[in-house]
């Protein structure tokens, strides 16, 4: 991310679609992490699971701005458990920097 910026926003659409019944349980999740270029975790940004399951998609804002001046990944975790299946579907990815 650019250093001498003022503000950097990740942006994107999310659809989550399950056959999981369950309104309490988490069994299938979904991270945004930031890591440094070795692929340590500087931090969580948000995190989904079948219980935050919507119709279309819905559209997710995080501030990176901390990250400014400094090179990170951005990972995506997908996990699921061994039975009713969840779909985490990741759309439109903008990372905007001012």
């Amino acid at each position: 991310i650019p250093a001498g910026k003022t503000s950097a926003t990740l942006s994107f659409y999310l659809h989550i679609d399950t056959a999981e019944t369950t309104t309490t349980t988490a069994y299938d999740t979904f991270t945004i992490q930031v890591l440094n270029t070795s692929g340590a975790v500087l931090g969580t940004l948000g995190a989904y699971s079948n219980l935050n399951k919507v119709t279309g998609y819905a559209q997710h804002s995080f501030s990176i701005t901390p990250y400014i001046g400094k090179t990170v990944v951005l990972k995506f975790i997908g996990t699921e458990d061994t039975s009713l299946q969840t779909s985490f579907v990741l759309d439109d990815v903008t990372l905007t920097v001012q």
